[in-house]
């Protein structure tokens, strides 16, 4: 059992585990080390899962001929505040311990707003996305909206490397946008799940600091939480957020 990762990973399923998971802040309440060896199985989990099969029919609607439905990972419940496992990890136990989680959200068009998932406390214009899957257009579109809008830089982080975009068309090759591809082709960064120390220590996050919008004032911090997002990014792949019950891997 031990070796198998989806028994670890069921262990919080059980009636001891998942009423904590669902309350705010009550995953505090269940073992550090525990919740640590299920967390490292649930990555295990959504590593070897395949997403690509499973975004095309979630998310661009496309099956192939004789295709029985893909399920999602069956994962636990994702501990609240996070709306992912990815988040939780990284939040709890990697690299973005010290940074604030979803304390700003900005206006942009339409009276549209997106919340960040972290802010960097050096420059709060520099955001740090959590992300599985980007799962269509008008989502990405959100994403570069609401950075250009509001001069703020998107760092990346992905869980699982070289996703394709599901909205994006085949290329005379036959290949397909990868996330990665379209980070740098709106000039954003990116960085995956286990770096995040790595790149705070960077010296491009040290110059991103000191040099990204260093004309303009700091962005408010929000004064109240809201309970749903106006902006319809909607729970996607595990990092942020593919589930039906909000599995991990917006």
């Amino acid at each position: 059992m031990m070796n198998d990762p989806q028994a670890i990973a069921d262990i919080l399923k059980s009636p001891e585990y998942d009423p904590l998971l669902l309350q705010k802040d009550g995953y505090k309440h269940i073992d550090r080390n525990l919740l640590r060896i299920c967390s490292d199985a649930i990555r295990e989990l959504e590593l070897k899962f395949g997403w690509d099969d499973y975004n095309r029919q979630r998310h661009a609607g496309r099956f192939q001929d004789g295709e029985s439905l893909i399920k999602a990972p069956s994962l636990p419940s994702v501990p609240r505040p996070f709306h992912s496992w990815a988040e939780f990890r990284m939040s709890v136990f990697g690299g973005m311990q010290d940074m604030p989680f979803e304390q700003i959200e900005v206006e942009y068009t339409v009276t549209k707003k997106h919340r960040s998932d972290w802010h960097d406390s050096l420059n709060n214009r520099i955001w740090y996305q959590g992300k599985g899957v980007i799962p269509n257009g008008d989502a990405a579109r959100d994403l570069i909206c609401a950075a250009r809008q509001n001069s703020i830089h998107h760092v990346f982080i992905f869980t699982v490397p070289n996703i394709k975009c599901p909205w994006s068309r085949p290329r005379k090759d036959g290949s397909v946008m990868t996330q990665e591809e379209w980070c740098k082709k709106e000039g954003f960064d990116y960085i995956y799940e286990g770096e995040e120390q790595a790149f705070l220590g960077s010296p491009h996050r040290k110059w991103l600091v000191e040099n990204f919008a260093k004309n303009l004032p700091p962005l408010p911090l929000k004064t109240a939480r809201v309970l749903e997002d106006l902006i319809s990014i909607k729970p996607g792949l595990f990092a942020h957020k593919q589930q039906e019950q909000r599995v991990t891997i917006n």
